[in-house]
């Protein structure tokens, strides 16, 4: 056939002015290398047009090849660059690099009129000649494509599609609550389209932000469990000892790892990108990841610093614990205390077991009151369980050690507050009169024992308790408006015939029948008399308190 166009074509032109024959160079074809398939983004696709003859290619860079791909639904012809050199060859090689958001409708193809365009495209020299003018005869070029039946291509089925499935949601299933040790957190990832987990290193995980547990960090991460296909994937949490996270959420920088994730065709990877952690519906979900049992944080007391503590004080002791506790069988917990096992009396604030506690005569006497030791908290088949539900733990921080509280804590350690424990009695400890020096007989002045401890006198007589003086006389008792008292008062009469001139007036003895006129501490234990020993003749009570005649 072409050898007749070609004979017809001489004929016409040596019949009219003997022209040089000439024929139209036409695009007999379109293929690819490519195999049937669906090409996502970043994908290579080369095409092939072939002329039935050779060219020559001028400008190589401005020469494109028109595709029918669309980009983000609008129909765009994406322009397949030009890559071979072309000179001298009957065919011209295009590439074209598959850019985001393209996709192709219908199967792969270019477009059939000016398919190809921009530089300089011309038959190769050597089909030109010259006519009998002497002017040089090309053929003519056509620059449309057969149609796609005709073509190589149309034996290949061949899609562009670049629009990578994308997060739109990270989301639970979980109702806002606190969850402890062991429990689930179930998470969901929502994509723009199905997707499938074609690689996964065991577990793949999402990162989350609870990763603190007592100043050691302990990865958390949900594990990837089904989802495969379907545009959702699941994750599941489950919370480890020592994990805390009040606004349980995802690391935005470093959350999907070790994982390959494409669409439902395989052409495309999807992009892992999360939408940040303040605006998905898990991060606002109100989930705190509860990993910490409650425990103590520090015994201390409502005892002033350097109290001693006598029989009958009454005194209380605490337990702090870091978070809000709820308690089982409350009144069977017990804390050791260096002077014995004190019982719970005390839940009313939901962080604290307050222990209240009276010192009596048989109490265990200590220079330091503090618990005893790390397991010094009984719970005696108690419970303490979080809001989380964590169960408790009652070991107690060191006694013997600074603690380091959390800000806003200020409650000092037991051990630190210099507290005596003292079971003995109260006694003398000093001895004041209301005059000094000289004093006129038949007047009279007051003498006051102070004392250890504050008392109670009971069936008190003038001459029950009283003090003997070295003059002979005795002080009475006075007798006091209100009880307790600290100190005892007596009264001394100086007789108006006293002949005591030529010494000072000093105690000789204190006279008590116990029995009959009772003096116990406020905790009910009896005046023990030592102190001060008033029969030493050597001790000197007052201050030079001497007797004179009046004038």
């Amino acid at each position: 056939m072409k050898e007749k166009l070609l004979c017809l074509l001489f004929f016409v032109s040596f019949a009219f002015g003997q022209r040089a024959p000439s024929f139209t160079l036409n695009i007999t074809d379109l293929s690819t290398p490519l195999n049937s398939g669906t090409y996502g983004l970043n994908s290579l696709i080369l095409l092939e047009a072939v002329y039935n003859g050779k060219v020559d290619v001028s400008n190589p860079s401005e020469v494109t090849l028109r595709l029918n791909i669309w980009r983000d639904n609008v129909k765009k012809w994406a322009e397949a660059s030009y890559l071979s050199a072309g000179s001298a060859s009957n065919s011209l090689l295009f590439g074209y690099v598959v850019q985001r958001g393209d996709y192709s409708p219908e199967p792969l193809d270019a477009y059939r009129y000016d398919a190809i365009m921009g530089g300089t495209i011309e038959p190769e020299v050597g089909l030109c000649q010259t006519n009998s003018s002497g002017f040089l005869q090309c053929p003519a070029l056509s620059t449309f494509l057969p149609p796609r039946d005709f073509t190589s291509l149309s034996k290949k089925t061949i899609f562009v599609y670049a629009v990578p499935p994308a997060i739109q949601e990270v989301s639970t299933l979980n109702a806002p609550n606190y969850y402890g040790i062991g429990q689930t957190v179930r998470i969901q990832i929502r994509f723009s389209a199905p997707v499938v987990v074609v690689r996964q290193r065991t577990p793949f995980n999402l990162v989350l932000n609870s990763d603190i547990s007592f100043n050691l960090p302990i990865p958390a991460s949900a594990k990837y469990v089904s989802g495969s296909g379907t545009s959702v994937l699941n994750f599941e949490y489950q919370i480890l000892k020592g994990q805390y996270a009040f606004a349980l959420n995802y690391n935005y920088f470093a959350s999907l790892t070790d994982i390959v994730i494409r669409d439902a065709t395989g052409a495309n990877e999807a992009d892992l990108t999360l939408p940040a952690p303040n605006v998905n519906q898990f991060g606002k979900a109100g989930l705190v990841a509860d990993g910490i049992p409650p425990y103590p944080l520090v015994v201390s007391s409502s005892i002033a610093p350097g109290t001693v503590l006598v029989p009958g004080s009454r005194a209380t002791v605490f337990v702090y614990f870091n978070e809000p506790i709820n308690l089982e069988n409350f009144g069977r917990i017990q804390l050791v205390l260096n002077i014995g096992a004190v019982t719970l009396t005390d839940f009313s604030n939901n962080q604290i077991l307050s222990f209240t506690f009276t010192i009596n005569a048989t109490t265990q006497e200590t220079n330091q009151l503090n618990y005893v030791g790390a397991y010094s908290l009984i719970p005696n088949g108690a419970r303490v369980v979080d809001r989380a539900g964590n169960e408790g733990i009652f070991y107690l921080p060191p006694s013997n050690q600074e603690l380091n509280l959390p800000s806003g804590v200020t409650y000092s350690p037991l051990g630190q507050q210099n507290i005596q424990v003292s079971r003995v009695g109260p006694r003398f400890l000093a001895v004041t009169a209301s005059v000094r020096g000289a004093v006129v007989i038949g007047t009279s002045f007051q003498i006051t024992v102070l004392l250890t401890q504050a008392v109670n006198v009971t069936n008190a007589l003038p001459t029950n308790p009283a003090l003997r003086l070295n003059d002979g006389g005795l002080a009475l008792f006075t007798r006091v408006q209100s009880t307790p008292v600290s100190g005892l008062v007596f009264t001394y009469n100086v007789p108006a015939n006293s002949t005591f001139f030529n010494s000072f007036l000093d105690i000789r003895g204190f006279e008590w029948n116990s029995d009959v006129t009772p003096i116990r501490s406020v905790g009910q234990v009896m005046l023990t008399p030592t102190g001060i020993d008033f029969n030493n003749p050597n001790l000197s009570i007052f201050a030079g308190i001497f007797f004179i005649r009046g004038t």
